[in-house]
């Protein structure tokens, strides 16, 4: 199976890989997950080449990832308070992409949500995560959004927008 890598900040080449790449070692997912993530990967680098926007593709690549590395049990699509269930905990999954100039994410405190998932991919496809309790973002100004920056869960600011 021949799986994309970007070789320039647009550019993707296609290579052979044993392993999936995720940073500092090598992790090995399930052939199904395999396949869906790749095909995701592969359908995102498309549509990003016809210059179409693909946040959304983007959110679900970084969901079947924490689905593959953590074991988490996706809800249904567009459903409301949470990406889906981990260790009986509803779980919020928030990606940053290779192309967000600043890598913090926004997630409504009105969520029905008690983990939150930080899933990064660099602009070389690898994959990294994080996960955060809910307690530790702090109620911040009391704001409808917090955000949080990659940097070991870092609270940035809570919004109020």
């Amino acid at each position: 199976m021949k799986v994309p890598v970007q070789t320039s900040s647009m550019e993707m080449k296609l290579c052979e890989p044993l392993k999936f790449m995720e940073r500092g070692r090598k992790s090995e997912l399930s052939a199904d997950i395999w396949k869906q993530l790749m095909k995701l990967i592969v359908q995102a680098q498309t549509a990003l080449e016809k210059g179409e926007n693909i946040g959304g593709r983007i959110g679900e690549i970084g969901e079947v990832y924490a689905e593959a590395k953590l074991g988490l049990k996706r809800h249904r699509r567009h459903a409301q308070g949470s990406d889906g269930t981990l260790r009986n905990e509803f779980v919020e999954v928030k990606t940053i992409s290779p192309w967000k100039k600043k890598p913090v994410v926004r997630v409504k405190r009105a969520g029905h949500w008690s983990k939150l998932v930080i899933v990064r991919i660099s602009a070389r496809w690898i994959f990294e995560l994080e996960i955060l309790d809910r307690k530790q973002l702090g109620s911040g100004c009391g704001g409808k959004y917090a955000s949080v920056s990659w940097k070991k869960g870092k609270q940035v600011a809570a919004q109020k927008a």
